[in-house]
């Protein structure tokens, strides 16, 4: 399109008297690119603060963890993007168990749980409900 707009302008020039339109073309496309240009810092700025990609999928995920009866709460929980499009989740759960199969049951719960999401990696602590949390 910019190329099709200079060879219009071009073309006006060459026939008019209207330099005018040399300028305007010209702080016509500097705006178009600050534009763009500003849309990709502010997400490019979001990666590299890690800022959290989308509150609506954490609360999605937020909801589907409280789901699970077994997980009375958790904390120390992290959503944030690699490149925009994969994202990295982390957690601490605070759940009752009482044995190793009720905890391999409710590892493999929180997977399911949390496959939908297609996270890129995930790393989700498992605490007692008695438990204190070692990173409080």
């Amino acid at each position: 399109m910019g190329w099709v707009a200079v060879f219009v302008i071009s073309i006006l020039m060459y026939f008019t008297e209207w330099w005018i339109l040399d300028p305007i073309l010209s702080i016509a496309f500097t705006l178009f690119i600050l534009f763009n240009v500003s849309k990709h810092v502010w997400a490019t700025l979001k990666l590299f603060v890690q800022a959290s990609p989308d509150e609506v999928l954490q609360q999605q995920i937020i909801e589907k963890l409280n789901e699970m009866p077994e997980v009375i709460g958790f904390h120390h929980l992290h959503l944030w993007s690699l490149d925009g499009e994969k994202h990295v989740f982390t957690a601490h759960l605070t759940a009752s168990f009482k044995s190793a199969s009720d905890y391999a049951n409710l590892k493999e719960d929180v997977h399911k749980k949390l496959a939908p999401f297609e996270l890129a990696h995930t790393t989700i602590e498992i605490e007692q409900a008695d438990e204190d949390c070692r990173d409080a």
